[in-house]
């Protein structure tokens, strides 16, 4: 779906998740830059599912998006300037005190059109398809564990149009359709034995692959044909391959999730991944704890189950214990339980005070985009991570605050393309 703002701003039907975090928005990447939930790209400039796929980037305009993370949260805004709150010490400084309560400009990028949160880390994705990285980093993620505070460019990289980053593991797709990781994995898949770490990407055995979103520790992928493939740790079954793994061992060679046909877009959760159909159900499988699958229970899923009572779904979000999904109508439904927040569902719940919404993303906060830019989080508060201002918890959304003192935070600037 694409819907017009009342600036007459053209909005793909973006999703991004941490999922863990992947950027260009599903994804991701729920740990979902990063966006995440990877869409096929039947939009012009659509998130693509993932993570932090690159939009339009017409005029000097960029396609705006939310990137949710654990201790921190980041926006790209339309004129192409990066944002981030929360506990953003370990991002510009070798000190994990320092915190912003509303967003702060993060000056010094240029020519970027996606973003990805980690933990204390970021990506991003630039408009030559290189992938950049930042922060108090991890050694296999970086490669050398030293803190850089000045983006880095990863090496062995190019062409990429998506990119989704988690704590310690990270994803990129290329134009060719090939997926690349690097990061922590404990398998013998490429020859290092048991334990392994990759710092510099290496070509995942997946072809012909449109969009990706990346979870803690598993990656989803999307092929054209609308099937979806997995890889990663499979504890929860959230690789969905109909059985449960042990933690310590990653299955490092995709293989196709069974019964999942007909998938437009894919956003991964922290231990739990979602898929929407072309019809718009949403359909989920993995860590089901506090009710993340919807499905009324709390049994973990090693294949996928139907989300109770959800039609005309048009993007999905998986955070870290619980979903999201967005609705034809622009209302947005939420199943699971925000991080530390004593409220939640086990089926889908309308969210409150939110409407005519175009993006959604969530990790430890949860966030949801307006047609008119501007930007209503809610869930933890004491890291500063729903930008309103002040550590106060929000079990209903409400709208950030400009960190410049200029009202209400909006992801819309300037001229539109």
């Amino acid at each position: 779906m694409t819907r017009f703002g009342s600036h007459g701003w053209l909005f793909g039907c973006l999703v991004c998740a941490a999922a863990w975090f992947s950027v260009g928005c599903g994804r991701t990447d729920a740990w979902s830059f990063v966006g995440s939930g990877g869409e096929r790209g039947t939009e012009p400039g659509g998130h693509g599912g993932d993570d932090g796929q690159g939009g339009n980037e017409a005029a000097g305009y960029v396609e705006p998006m939310v990137a949710a993370g654990t201790t921190h949260n980041a926006a790209l805004k339309s004129d192409g300037t990066l944002w981030h709150w929360g506990m953003v010490g370990g991002i510009i400084a070798q000190n994990t005190a320092i915190v912003h309560l509303s967003p702060v400009q993060l000056l010094g990028f240029a020519d970027v059109t996606a973003i990805g949160v980690g933990h204390y880390h970021n990506v991003a994705l630039k408009s030559d398809g290189t992938v950049w990285m930042w922060g108090d980093n991890d050694p296999v993620l970086f490669g050398n564990g030293l803190p850089l505070f000045t983006p880095v460019q990863v090496k062995g990289l190019a062409d990429v149009t998506s990119v989704g980053i988690s704590v310690r593991i990270a994803a990129a797709l290329r134009a060719d359709g090939t997926v690349w990781y690097w990061g922590d994995y404990k398998s013998s898949t490429f020859g290092e034995g048991a334990s392994a770490t990759r710092p510099i990407p290496e070509q995942v055995p997946i072809a012909n692959v449109e969009s990706i979103s990346v979870g803690l520790t598993h990656v989803l992928a999307l092929k054209p044909d609308g099937t979806v493939w997995t890889f990663g740790t499979n504890e929860s079954g959230q690789l969905g391959y109909g059985t449960f793994g042990e933690w310590e061992d990653w299955k490092m060679v995709p293989a196709q999730v069974a019964n999942l046909t007909d998938v437009v877009s894919v956003s991964a959760g922290a231990g739990h991944s979602l898929a929407l159909k072309a019809d718009g159900t949403v359909w989920a499988w993995g860590s089901n704890g506090y009710g993340a699958l919807g499905d009324g229970t709390t049994t973990h899923r090693a294949a996928p189950v139907q989300m109770a009572n959800l039609t005309d779904i048009v993007s999905i979000a998986g955070c870290q214990t619980n979903s999201l999904a967005l609705q034809s109508d622009g209302t947005v439904w939420s199943t699971g339980r925000l991080l530390n927040l004593n409220t939640g569902s086990l089926y889908p719940e309308k969210v409150p005070n939110l409407s005519d919404i175009i993006m959604v993303a969530g990790y430890w906060n949860n966030f949801a985009v307006k047609s008119d830019g501007t930007v209503w989080s809610w869930g933890l508060g004491g890291l500063g991570g729903n930008g309103s201002g002040t550590k106060d918890h929000r079990s209903v959304p409400a709208k950030m605050i400009d960190g410049n003192g200029a009202g209400d935070f909006n992801l819309l600037v300037g001229s539109p393309p």
